[in-house]
């Protein structure tokens, strides 16, 4: 994903994407099957409202320490409560790029997705100083509002970091005329293994197709 844009007047510009990720393909499922990794070393904590405090805070020893593969479980997101007392779970932007050690066309590593049943795995890579992971916490509760429903998605959004105007501290996220501002952000899918479910429904279906059609079944099946 590219995003460009300038202006005439000073603004602030913080473009992202609010896709929501569950790559069990079950819509009725939650992520707690999914493990994520994000290699980085510090998260930015956030008030009663879910605005960042201004610091940057280590991960070490924290429910935020994701820097090895974690899965997501209904306990792991207790730990990290949101403001209204109810919904709980992720909602924090992560420091992207600290390691510089996984690269993807000059862009960081900012994290990466696996869900085990399916196999599938995703990868996000940015330019951007801040990736904003959110597990659908405030989403509903009644299960029959599938599959939009609390902890059923992962958003990965790859930003500047929130409330950058009212942080100085923070780098800037005002955009000023004759500048061009650019963002670059690349989700790449891959397979960590088949199942043992879905190579025998490859296999069924290729019996059929062998018995209808006439057809081999190839070896990669």
């Amino acid at each position: 994903m590219m995003y460009t844009g300038d202006t005439d007047k000073a603004t602030p510009c913080n473009l992202t994407n609010h896709t929501y990720w569950n790559l069990s393909g079950d819509t009725k499922s939650k992520v707690y099957g999914h493990s994520i990794r994000m290699p980085s070393l510090e998260y930015l904590p956030v008030d009663d409202g879910c605005i960042p405090t201004g610091e940057l805070r280590s991960v070490k020893e924290t429910p935020f320490d994701l820097t090895s593969h974690t899965l997501l479980t209904e306990e792991l997101l207790a730990q990290t409560p949101a403001s209204n007392g109810v919904a709980f779970g992720f909602d924090h932007c992560f420091v992207v790029g600290e390691t510089g050690s996984e690269i993807h066309q000059t862009l960081p590593l900012a994290a990466e997705v696996q869900e085990r049943t399916s196999g599938r795995k995703m990868t996000v890579f940015t330019d951007q100083p801040g990736v904003q992971l959110y597990t659908a916490n405030f989403l509903s509760e009644k299960s029959a509002d599938a599959p939009f429903c609390a902890h059923m998605g992962i958003c990965l959004e790859t930003q500047a970091f929130p409330d950058s105007p009212n942080k100085p501290e923070f780098p800037s996220a005002i955009l000023r005329p004759g500048q061009k501002y650019s963002h670059h952000t690349v989700h790449t899918l891959s397979l960590i293994h088949i199942s043992e479910p879905t190579r025998l429904l490859s296999i069924s279906y290729a019996v059929f197709c062998l018995k209808k059609k006439k057809t081999y079944i190839t070896k990669s099946l």
